[in-house]
């Protein structure tokens, strides 16, 4: 008898067990994780010129086929260091699981030098894996204040313990990174947040972290007809917010004060002689959030400012509120929540 509870208890145990693994896996990684765990796609470079001089930097695997792996890396590490045009005799890598070996690399003819953008192929070298999981990108284009790591420096495969953060992205796809601590031969690392590879430094110099956008890789991949086996960052859905039930109206009451939401979702608000852009943004809302897209006027609430329509969606609590504005500012950036106040009886 003893003998069978002790074995149920230790099925029970394994199974505990499995459970807990398996919602470990279920989690997100933090951006600081992702960029340890993808140390294994990432290689050192070193190149040799013609004059004697080397020229070290970083690349990383954006893509695969049975020619061998796709590297991408700065093109100033492969080309110009020499002199104007030339390029780098010889292209040695080294992967973070062979340490201490050196591999050839073919730098492709393919490249772009204003993004500065250049392309290596080698063959994938026995014990390194890639996993198709951490080839992500961010779906939507990087936002100021965003954390951001990287992987390498001086030759290792360095990640930092604290961030930097975005500071903005130019209409040349250049993200400009604040507080990233960067060294010399930085160049061709990955710059990676929460939501996977979001680009790659091209300046590791004079205090300024610079990086071309993943989205213009993963173009100019395309038009050079490279593999690409990047995917974007699949956001966890958010959950629909059930609509407030609206009891019937006592009929037989007209004189009945109008009942107050506990929060509005404000998508925007029009002076009142605009009350066609109020409605057109109630168009653009309606069907697209959960809950009844409403145009108030604001006279009537004791917490808003007079003499303006506003689109608003009610909730009942703040956490119901913060639901539906995480949804609502991918159709209106700036929607915000707030306690209108009490109704005024006109």
């Amino acid at each position: 008898m003893r003998s069978a509870v002790k074995l149920l208890i230790g099925v029970l145990c394994l199974m505990l067990s499995a459970l807990a693994a398996g919602d470990a896996r279920a989690q997100p990684l933090s951006g600081e994780a992702l960029a340890r765990e993808f140390r294994d796609h990432v290689v050192t470079i070193r190149t040799n010129w013609s004059n004697g001089q080397k020229q070290d930097g970083f690349g990383f695997v954006v893509g695969q086929n049975s020619t061998g792996v796709y590297i991408v890396t700065a093109n100033h590490v492969v080309r110009g260091v020499g002199g104007p045009g030339e390029v780098a005799q010889s292209v040695e890598l080294t992967w973070f699981r062979r340490k201490g070996e050196r591999f050839p690399a073919t730098l492709i003819g393919t490249s772009d030098a204003d993004r500065d953008i250049a392309v290596l192929r080698t063959k994938l070298p026995s014990g390194v894996t890639l996993r198709t999981d951490l080839m992500v990108y961010p779906p939507d284009r990087i936002q100021r204040g965003t954390e951001a790591w990287f992987v390498g420096r001086a030759r290792e495969w360095y990640v930092p313990s604290l961030p930097g953060v975005v500071n903005s992205v130019d209409l040349n796809e250049q993200v400009l990174v604040d507080r990233l601590n960067l060294q010399v031969g930085t160049s061709g690392a990955p710059l990676i947040t929460a939501e996977g590879i979001a680009g790659m430094i091209v300046e590791d110099a004079g205090g300024i972290a610079r990086a071309t956008t993943i989205g213009f890789i993963a173009r100019a991949f395309e038009v050079w007809s490279h593999p690409w086996n990047m995917n974007p960052y699949e956001r966890a859905p958010v959950p629909p917010v059930p609509p407030t039930p609206k009891p019937e109206p006592d009929r037989s009451a007209s004189e009945q004060p109008r009942p107050d939401p506990g929060w509005f979702v404000f998508l925007g608000s029009f002076p009142q002689l605009n009350y066609s852009d109020a409605r057109a943004l109630q168009h653009k809302a309606e069907g697209q959030l959960p809950g009844e897209t409403l145009i108030i006027d604001t006279n009537e609430y004791s917490n808003l400012s007079n003499g303006l329509y506003s689109v608003v969606i009610g909730a009942e609590t703040r956490a119901d509120a913060e639901a539906i504005q995480r949804r609502a500012v991918r159709i209106v950036s700036d929607a915000y929540i707030k306690q209108p106040g009490n109704y005024l009886e006109k």
